[in-house]
């Protein structure tokens, strides 16, 4: 039986975003994941431009449809927790 593949969760890295920190999120998204015991179940992948430029840094869950805009360090939690939600 094939491995089932995790669903991704996607940090534009592009231009408007990198200079807000994405990077950063990227980096506490993957921090935040291995805090819940969540790094068998959903990976984190930085993406180039989303072309949501004004609304960054952006975080996408594909899977659910969600979408995340001008997400700060501090909001990593709440993010997790709703794409940890819809994952249920």
């Amino acid at each position: 039986m094939p491995k089932k593949k995790k669903p991704t969760i996607k940090v534009c890295t592009g231009p408007c975003c990198a200079e807000r920190k994405s990077k950063k999120i990227a980096k506490r998204l993957l921090e935040e994941i291995e805090q819940v015991g969540m790094q068998d179940n959903v990976s984190v992948k930085k993406c180039d431009c989303v072309g949501h430029c004004k609304e960054g840094p952006v975080v996408l869950f594909p899977r659910s449809a969600l979408a995340f805009e001008g997400v700060k360090p501090k909001d990593i939690p709440k993010v997790l927790r709703k794409i940890i939600t819809a994952m249920e």
